[in-house]
């Protein structure tokens, strides 16, 4: 199981080219995470956790949105099979 929290001063689905989105997630097992961000078209624009995560810690992820297009794009969590996808939008 895995909490989100997004930090962003905009709440959890825009952020501004000023600002970076922070993702802090808890871990409550051991194993291999995934966190990428994907435009709408699947392409993967960021990948922002790719290694095994340990029970207990809180990891947080940042998305610098200074180098893609204002849009909608989707930020997933993949591990063991299951893949948790949410939007955020990008807004210069």
């Amino acid at each position: 199981m895995v909490s989100t929290h997004p930090t962003n001063p905009l709440g959890a689905h825009g952020l501004t080219k000023e600002k970076a989105l922070d993702l802090l997630r808890q871990m409550w097992e051991i194993r291999r995470f995934e966190e990428a961000v994907y435009d709408l078209l699947g392409r993967s624009v960021a990948t922002l956790f790719d290694e095994v995560a340990h029970a207990g810690r809180v990891y947080t992820m940042k998305f610098d949105a200074s180098d893609v297009a204002s849009g909608v794009y989707l930020y997933a969590l993949t591990s063991g099979g299951r893949r948790d996808v949410k939007r955020l939008m990008v807004v210069k």
